[in-house]
C-alpha cells in the first residue's frame, strides 16, 4: 500500500503536479496560486460574466470560471427588451453590488453597465446576423425610431417590408407619417443593417430580416415579367408580380431624365418589366432595360482620340459639362479640371466661359456609365508639339540655308582665287613672249 502511495506521489511529481493522497492540492500551492492568479473583486468593479442559467426573475452567471454570480430583481429588469434577448453562453458586463452573500455568490447589477451591455449585445447580433425583436417607439417622415435601453436606432422607410411600407398616392410626406405612426408601440423583428458605437448610429432593416422567403424559385434575374402598378412614391413605383412585390426605382423608369413619375405610369397600369435584382423578398425591376440604350447608339461612331466640338453648358469646381452634338441628338460630356490646360488651373472659370464652343479631344468613352470624358489639354499639347515641330523645321531650314550660303561663298572665293591664278599665268606667258618676238624681228 505504501509503495502504491509513493508511486502515485512520484507519478504526480513526474507530471509536474503536487498531487497527494485523495487528489488534494497542498495548502501551500493553493496560497501561492491564489496570490498570483485569483482576483478578489470589490464593490463597483466591472466583471465579465458568462450566463449559465436564466430564471424568471434572475440570471445565474460564472466569473473567471471559478465564482458564481447573481443578477436579479431591479438590477436585471432595468431594460426588459435587453433581458429578453439574453441567452445561455452570452458574456455580459456587470458591476459588483455586493462581493459575497451568505452563500458565497457575488451580487451583480446590469443597470450601471446597461449601455455597454446593450452595445456589446447589438454588435454580437450584427456579426451573427441574428434577428432583434423590438417595439417601435416613435416615427418621423423618414422612418421609425427604435429604442433599446436608452440607445436609439432608426428603421428607414426604404428598409420596411412590403407589408408595412406606407403606400401613399403622390408620395405625400404627411400621409406617410400618419401611416408610420400607426406602427408605434407594435413589436417587429429586424436585423441590424449598420452599427457604429462611436458615432452613436444604429440602423435597422426589416427587409433584411425577412430575406427572400416569398420569392418563387422560378423567378430569376434577367427574366421579363408582367406587373401591376400598386403604388407610386417619390423614388419610384411598386408593382405586384403574381403576388410578389417589386420596385421600379425612378432611375430605371426611362433612359431620359424622370422628374414626374406620374407622367410615365399610374396606379393600375399593367407593364412588362425586367428583373434586375432579387433581394429581401422584393424584386428590383426595370422599364428602360427592355429598350435599347439610346446613349450607346449615339456614341457608337465615336472613338478615343477623336476631335469633337462641344458647347460649355455648366462650370463647376471640378471641371465643366459640355453639350456635344452627335448624329442622333445631344449628349453630355465632362471636361475634368485636370484636362483643361497643361498649366495649373485652380478655377475653371478662369479659362472657360459658359456658352462658348470649343474643340475637344475624346479621352474616354464608358457606355455602361453613360460617361464621355473630353480634354482641352490634349489638343493644347498636340498644338505645342506641332508648333515645336514647325519651329524645328524652320530652324533646320535656316541652318541649311546658312550652310548653303557658306558653301556658296566658299565656292565663290575658290573661283575668284582660280581666276586670279589664271590671270597671273596669262600675264607671265605674255611677258615671256615679248623677248621672243623682239629676237625674231632682229
Amino acid at each position: 500500500m505504501t509503495n502504491t502511495v509513493n508511486q502515485e506521489e512520484n507519478s504526480g511529481k513526474e507530471n509536474g503536479k503536487d498531487i497527494i493522497k485523495g487528489g488534494l492540492v497542498p495548502m501551500e500551492k493553493l496560497l501561492k496560486d491564489a496570490a498570483t492568479t485569483l482576483k478578489i473583486y470589490k464593490e463597483g468593479d466591472a466583471v465579465q460574466a458568462k450566463i449559465e442559467k436564466i430564471m424568471k426573475n434572475k440570471i445565474l452567471v460564472s466569473i473567471d470560471e471559478r465564482m458564481n454570480g447573481i443578477v436579479g430583481g431591479k438590477e436585471l429588469m432595468f431594460d426588459p427588451q435587453f433581458a429578453k434577448g439574453l441567452k445561455l453562453g452570452d458574456t455580459i458586463t456587470a458591476y459588483v453590488v455586493y462581493p459575497e452573500d451568505d452563500d458565497g455568490n457575488i451580487l451583480l447589477s446590469l443597470r450601471k453597465a446597461g449601455r455597454e451591455n446593450i452595445w456589446a449585445g447589438l454588435y454580437q447580433k450584427f456579426e451573427a446576423k441574428e434577428l432583434v425583436s423590438v417595439v417601435v417607439t416613435d416615427a418621423n417622415k423618414g422612418g421609425l425610431i427604435i429604442e433599446l435601453g436608452g440607445i436609439k436606432g432608426f428603421l428607414p422607410v426604404s428598409q420596411l417590408s412590403a407589408e408595412h411600407y406606407p403606400r401613399v398616392e403622390g408620395a405625400n410626406k404627411d400621409e406617410i407619417l400618419l401611416k408610420l405612426q400607426q406602427m408605434v408601440g407594435k413589436p417587429i423583428d429586424l436585423k441590424i443593417l449598420s452599427i457604429d458605437k462611436a458615432g452613436n448610429k444604429l440602423i435597422f432593416s426589416e427587409r433584411e430580416a425577412i430575406g427572400n422567403r416569398d420569392i418563387p424559385e422560378g423567378l430569376k434575374i434577367g427574366d421579363t415579367v408582367t406587373g401591376k402598378v400598386t403604388g407610386i412614391v417619390d423614388f419610384g413605383f411598386f408593382v405586384d408580380v403574381n403576388g410578389v412585390e417589386g420596385l421600379v426605382h425612378i432611375s430605371e423608369i426611362s433612359w431620359a431624365k424622370v422628374d414626374d413619375i406620374s407622367k410615365f405610369v399610374k396606379v393600375g397600369d399593367v407593364l412588362k418589366l425586367k428583373i434586375i435584382d432579387i433581394e429581401n423578398s422584393r424584386l428590383s425591376l426595370s422599364m428602360k432595360r427592355l429598350e435599347e440604350d439610346p446613349w450607346k447608339k449615339m456614341v457608337q461612331n465615336l472613338k478615343v482620340g477623336d476631335k469633337i466640338k462641344g458647347t460649355i453648358n455648366k462650370i463647376t469646381q471640378f471641371g465643366a459639362f459640355v453639350k456635344v452634338k452627335v448624329e442622333d441628338g445631344e449628349i453630355d460630356a465632362l471636361v475634368h479640371i485636370s484636362e483643361i490646360s497643361s498649366k495649373h488651373v485652380s478655377d475653371p472659370n478662369e479659362v472657360l466661359k459658359t456658352g462658348e464652343t470649343k474643340e475637344f479631344k475624346i479621352v474616354t468613352i464608358e457606355p455602361d456609365q453613360h460617361r464621355l470624358s473630353l480634354s482641352l489639354k490634349a489638343l493644347e499639347e498636340k498644338k505645342e508639339k506641332k508648333e515645336e515641330k514647325e519651329n524645328n523645321e524652320i530652324k533646320e531650314e535656316i541652318v541649311d540655308k546658312k550652310l548653303k550660303k557658306e558653301k556658296t561663298e566658299e565656292a565663290k572665293e575658290e573661283i575668284e582665287e582660280i581666276q586670279e591664278e589664271i590671270k597671273e599665268v596669262k600675264e607671265e606667258n605674255v611677258e615671256e613672249e615679248k623677248p621672243a618676238k623682239k629676237a625674231k624681228k632682229k
